[in-house]
């Protein structure tokens, strides 16, 4: 390599650097924050009428705002695993194309799991999610659903803790469904007894029907986590982005705007546990 050659990559290496290191100032400048949002997820985020809406997108929204520049939706399909969705929404893209988000939502917060993702930075928790039992009466514990058919999503965590729980007793009773829309349905039609799901995807399929069923989170004996939070995430040399959304997110939830978010759509907002 000529010198010249050699100090014209090295001046590339460090203006990319200088371009990784301070994203914030990227983002600013492009006047836009490409945001990650899951496809087909409601009530998070969904295709209506040609455009992107719910809840995470409303939540992006707020976030660009508080920025200062404007929101573009960058929809995800989910892929096998969260450090998939990771990898092709935020620090490398799919292989399909489409590049990256400069933030993505929807981020279980936990810190063993991001202990193992030195790739992106997780951060800027927003609501908690809970498992809850949908029935006409509440049930005193998971065990009054004995002999009756609970709805559920295939290979979701109520399907997972109630094929087991209780030494298997409530599994002949599980009805699979593919989505919480076909579980109301069921629910609705006298198809299923009871159903059981996060609350925020409960709440959503109820709709106006709410008030005709109680909603109630149960203790769930041998489940580690009966609740869980979501964050965010950005890659890891995005910490000064991260660090502005944050602030952001903190004013979101101190004057009301995250719990006015969930409940113009009817759903319960859940002051997050973590930071």
């Amino acid at each position: 390599m000529t010198a010249l050659r050699w100090l014209v990559a090295f001046v590339v290496l460090v203006l990319g650097g200088v371009a990784q290191a301070a994203p914030l100032d990227t983002v600013v400048e492009k006047g836009v924050l490409r945001i990650a949002v899951y496809r087909d997820f409601p009530p998070f985020s969904e295709q209506a009428g040609g455009r992107v809406e719910g809840v995470d997108v409303e939540v992006g929204r707020r976030i660009a705002e508080g920025l200062g520049v404007k929101p573009e939706f960058f929809v995800l399909t989910a892929d096998e695993s969260v450090a998939d969705d990771l990898r092709n929404g935020v620090w490398k893209g799919s292989k399909m194309g489409g590049g990256v988000a400069d933030l993505m939502l929807h981020v279980p917060y936990d810190r063993e799991f991001a202990s193992t993702q030195g790739e992106v930075h997780i951060f800027g928790t927003y609501f908690d999610e809970e498992l809850v039992v949908v029935r006409r009466t509440a049930p005193a514990t998971l065990g009054h659903l004995r002999g009756e058919k609970i709805a559920v999503e295939t290979d979701s965590i109520g399907d997972l803790y109630l094929s087991y729980a209780f030494n298997g007793a409530l599994r002949e009773g599980l009805v699979h469904f593919t989505t919480y829309r076909e579980m109301a349905a069921a629910l609705f039609d006298g198809t299923a007894d009871a159903m059981v799901g996060p609350r925020s995807q409960i709440e959503a399929v109820l709709g106006d029907r709410r008030a005709s069923y109680a909603v109630v989170a149960p203790a769930t004996p041998g489940l580690m986590k009966r609740t869980w939070t979501l964050g965010m995430a950005v890659r890891e040399d995005s910490r000064d982005l991260a660090y502005a959304v944050e602030d952001v997110v903190a004013r979101l939830k101190d004057d009301g705007t995250l719990q006015t978010i969930f409940a113009e759509r009817g759903l319960t907002w859940l002051r997050p546990a973590g930071p």
